[in-house]
C-alpha cells in the first residue's frame, strides 16, 4: 500500500536563460510527487513551459489536489491503472503519479548503460559569447550541438555558419525553430545552411501546419523533425501518410508515462521515423527517465535529454553527470534526493500519509487517509 504521497511545486532557477521565441525564461518550473511504500520510494516530475504544452502548473496543482487522497493507502497497481485511464488534458497532469508509480512498482530498468550521447545547446546570440559557448561544448565532447531558433532567420543562417566553421564537419548541428518560420523563411534558412549539412530541422511551423510542412519536407535537402505536433498515435500516422519529416521527438511530456515513451519509441520506428529522445526542458529527474528509455530500445541518435545542464544546481544527492558529451546516471538511479537543496526552491506543498487505525473503523486498505500538511510561500 501507498504509505505517503508528497507533492511540491519546485521553481529552480536556471544556469542561463532559455529563449523561447520572444520569451526568456529565468525559472525552471515543475511539479515533483514522491511515493512511499515501505522501504520503497518512486519519483517523478513533470516541468512545464508555456509554448511546450497546455498545461499550466495550476492544472497541475489542482489535480494533484484531487488525486492524492485518491491514491492515498491503495495498491500501487490500482492507482496505476486508475490514473492510466485519464483522459488529455488530465492525462499529461497525472504525469508525474504515474511515473512515480512505474518507478515504485519496479517498471523502470536500473541504470545499467555507463553513458547515453547528449546534444549540447548553443544558447548565446552574439558573438564572442557564441564562439566561447561552442569552443566549451567541444571540449566538453559533445559531438552534436543543438541550435535555438526560430525568431530571426538571417541571425539563425549566420549562427549556424559560425558554429560550423568552429565544429568541423563531423560534429552533428540541428536547429529548433520552434514553430517560429513561416514558409518563406525555413526555404530561405534551408537554402542559407545546405552547404553546412546540418543535421536535421526541428518544427519549423506551428504544429497545425501539416500540409505546410510536408510541402517543405518533399522538397528540402535537410531533414524535418517534428516535435510540437506530434501528440499521440494519430499524429504520428499523420505524419507518415503525408510524408511530413524523417524524424520525431519523443519524451515523458508527450507521452505521460515511462511506458507510454516506450511505446512511442517502439510506434515511431515501425512507421519508418528516426527518434531523437527527450524535451529540452525536463528537470534532472525527466532526464534520468527518458535516458533510461532510449538506452533500453538501444536509440543512439544523440539525445535532447538536457534539461538538466539548465539548472542552477542539481536536487539530486547523486547528480546526473556529463562525460564525454554523454549522461552518466547515478548507479542506483535516482531514489535519493537531496532534501537540503531541495528545501529552498519549494513554493507549494502538500502531503498525504496514513496511519494504522482501529478506531474509528479503519478506511479500505486500513489506513486513515489526511492531509497531513499544505505549505506556500
Amino acid at each position: 500500500m501507498i504509505r505517503s504521497v508528497s507533492v511540491m511545486n519546485v521553481h529552480l532557477p536556471l544556469r542561463k536563460p532559455f529563449q523561447l521565441l520572444e520569451v526568456d525564461f529565468h525559472v525552471m518550473e515543475f511539479t515533483l510527487v514522491i511515493l512511499e511504500q515501505g522501504h520503497r520510494t518512486g519519483v517523478g516530475a513533470l516541468t512545464v513551459f508555456p509554448g511546450y504544452s497546455d498545461t499550466t502548473m495550476d492544472n497541475l496543482w489542482q489535480f494533484a489536489r484531487g488525486k492524492g487522497g485518491v491514491i492515498i493507502g491503495e495498491d500501487p497497481r490500482w492507482a496505476l491503472g486508475h490514473l492510466s485511464m485519464e483522459s488529455d488534458p488530465s492525462l499529461l497532469c497525472a504525469t508525474p503519479f504515474i511515473v512515480a508509480l512505474e518507478a515504485l512498482l519496479g517498471s523502470i530498468p536500473g541504470p545499467d548503460m555507463p553513458e547515453y550521447p547528449l546534444s549540447g545547446r548553443v544558447l548565446e546570440n552574439r558573438e564572442p559569447h557564441i564562439s566561447e559557448e561552442v569552443i566549451s561544448l567541444l571540449e566538453q565532447g559533445f559531438r552534436t550541438l543543438k541550435v535555438e531558433g526560430g525568431r530571426d532567420v538571417e541571425a539563425d543562417i549566420q549562427r549556424v555558419k559560425r558554429i560550423r566553421s568552429l565544429a568541423g564537419q563531423t560534429t552533428g548541428i540541428r536547429l529548433d525553430a520552434h514553430e517560429g518560420y513561416s514558409f518563406d523563411e525555413a526555404r530561405n534558412f534551408l537554402e542559407g545552411v545546405e552547404s553546412t549539412s546540418i543535421e536535421l530541422l526541428e518544427q519549423p511551423f506551428p504544429r497545425e501546419e501539416w500540409e505546410k510542412t510536408a510541402t517543405l519536407a518533399e522538397w528540402s535537402p535537410i531533414p524535418i523533425m517534428l516535435d510540437e505536433s506530434i501528440r499521440g498515435e494519430e499524429d504520428l500516422k499523420r505524419a507518415a501518410s503525408m510524408g511530413c519529416c524523417q524524424y520525431v521527438k519523443c519524451n515523458l511530456m508527450r507521452s505521460c508515462s515511462f511506458g507510454g515513451l516506450i511505446q512511442h519509441i517502439q510506434r515511431s520506428r515501425e512507421l519508418g521515423f528516426q527518434v531523437v529522445v527527450g524535451n529540452d526542458v525536463g528537470c534532472e529527474m525527466e532526464c534520468y527517465y527518458e535516458a533510461m528509455a532510449a538506452a533500453s530500445l538501444g536509440v543512439r541518435n544523440s539525445g535532447d535529454m538536457n534539461g538538466f545542464l539548465l539548472q542552477r544546481e542539481p536536487l539530486l544527492e547523486r547528480p546526473l553527470s556529463v562525460r564525454h558529451g554523454c549522461l552518466v546516471p547515478p548507479p542506483e538511479g535516482i531514489s535519493m534526493l537531496n532534501h537540503t537543496v531541495l528545501e529552498r526552491y519549494v513554493v507549494n506543498r502538500i502531503r498525504w500519509a496514513g496511519s494504522e487505525d482501529i478506531e474509528p473503523p479503519p478506511s479500505k486498505g486500513g489506513l486513515r487517509k489526511s492531509l497531513v500538511k499544505e505549505k506556500s510561500h
